[in-house]
């Protein structure tokens, strides 16, 4: 690692009396650059997924083609959220998370050069490494800047940059179709204006990020707010090494081992619907390629209000409890599930989607935040990394690959039958989840 990434050194504490002002100022600066931060990680991530209609028509893949090299996005965002979510643990997220948007952008940039489908599969094995350096350090961050009182809403807040950042690439893909329709460049300039924008995140992320409260003199987040975290540090985490703070607090927490399989299986539902809406619609319910897209960003921008609303409410009327909600939520599922896969209507359908993002949403924010709130700060982006690790893997890869072989070979509803199967499970282990919460809270007495 490099000296300029590690995480800062504790300050000597300052003056009380300036504490509450400067500790405004900067959460202001750290949301600000997690969030647009995320937005830029979303945009250049989200640039295949629409391309996917064109590389079709224009480049004659199939989908088996196209599920592959989506399929390793997430092998590879998997692998590199968990080994990144280590490293994060011992960096300042403000270089960190730029660093990883910056190589992120560069390599997304490449995808507009090619219409091998070798060199794309290859391109993507970077791409998720560097894409992992995001999330698991985001997560942290908010974890240190924000009490577990108040963390359910900044933290689904923070959660609604993937959408806004799917639905920036969507504008990036709108604008390249209006600026080179008519031109040999459109296929690169729907990879590149993407890159060009997030590039510009980048560098916001550089000047506004921050390391920890301490860092600067200020009190841990915990002291300050006088809201003591569910599990501490203990004096000999400083001591130890990644590999024995993922086996001490992670591999050995049997609720983080059910959220690991939760997240697969709610990753399984989200991209097996979104990964595949604009080929869905554009084959099967007869809308343009622009019309798909367009219904692409629509399951993104309206599950933002339904996460925020979640994230309040798992704060205020659960006080702290987080699975409950994921638990309806993904149970749920399956009435807009069918739905999206029976209508023709595109009003109907257009319904279908927005109910399906928060259906899918809430369970995929609540999976971060139990995760970092079930560990102690040391191995905060560890727990990130597994349950990282198993949505990506498991779920999406079942998403990316299998579905799309699925659709192509048996059917879009054998594939819509994998994507409910998926959704029952999650709602599965989120029961045992709950169930794990309430008996740890008697315990401590709450």
């Amino acid at each position: 690692m490099f000296d300029f990434m590690k995480r800062g050194v504790d300050a000597d504490p300052i003056d009380s009396e300036i504490v509450p002002g400067m500790y405004k100022r900067k959460r202001i600066r750290v949301f600000t650059s997690l969030f647009i931060g995320y937005i830029g990680y979303y945009i250049v991530r989200s640039a295949f997924k629409i391309s996917v209609p064109y590389l079709i028509e224009n480049y004659h893949f199939t989908k088996s083609d196209t599920g592959l090299i989506m399929g390793v996005l997430a092998v590879s965002y998997g692998i590199s959220k968990l080994f990144m979510g280590l490293l994060s643990d011992k960096c300042n997220p403000r270089f960190y998370i730029s660093a990883g948007l910056l190589f992120s952008t560069l390599v997304n940039a490449f995808f507009g050069f090619t219409q091998n489908i070798v060199v794309m599969v290859i391109l993507m094995i970077p791409m998720g490494i560097f894409q992992g350096m995001g999330a698991p350090a985001a997560q942290k961050s908010l974890k240190f800047w924000w009490s577990k009182r108040d963390r359910g809403f900044y933290y689904s807040t923070w959660s609604t940059s993937h959408n806004f950042g799917a639905a920036g690439a969507v504008a990036a893909s709108f604008l390249a179709f209006i600026l080179f329709q008519k031109t040999t460049f459109l296929m690169s300039s729907i990879f590149v204006l993407p890159s060009i924008f997030s590039l510009v995140l980048a560098v916001i992320v550089f000047c506004l990020g921050q390391d920890r409260p301490t860092t600067f003199g200020l009190p841990a987040v915990d002291v300050y707010s006088n809201d003591p975290e569910l599990v501490n540090d203990k004096e000999d985490d400083n001591k130890l090494s990644s590999q024995q703070i993922l086996v001490r607090y992670v591999l050995k927490n049997k609720l983080l081992i059910f959220l690991a399989f939760a997240n697969a299986c709610i990753y399984a539902a989200r991209y097996g619907i979104l990964d595949w809406i604009p080929t869905y619609l554009w084959e099967e319910k007869n809308f343009s390629k622009e019309e798909a897209i367009l219904f692409f960003s629509l399951f993104e921008m309206f599950a933002i209000p339904g996460t925020v609303i979640m994230g309040i409410l798992s704060d205020k009327l659960f006080k702290g409890l987080r699975a409950p909600l994921p638990f309806v939520a993904s149970l749920s599922l399956v009435v807009p599930i069918f739905v999206y896969q029976t209508s023709t209507n595109h009003f109907i359908i257009a319904v279908a989607l927005i109910v399906l993002a928060n259906c899918v949403y809430i369970p995929q924010m609540m999976v971060g935040l139990i995760a970092v709130e079930v560990t102690p700060n040391c191995a905060g982006g560890a727990a990130s990394g597994v349950t990282g690790i198993c949505g990506y893997i498991l779920g999406e890869v079942i998403a990316s690959f299998f579905v799309g072989r699925i659709a192509e070979h048996f059917g879009w509803q054998a594939s819509f039958i994998v994507i409910t199967v998926a959704s029952l499970l999650a709602a599965f282990f989120f029961f045992l989840i709950a169930v794990l919460e309430v008996r740890a809270r008697r315990q401590r007495g709450t």
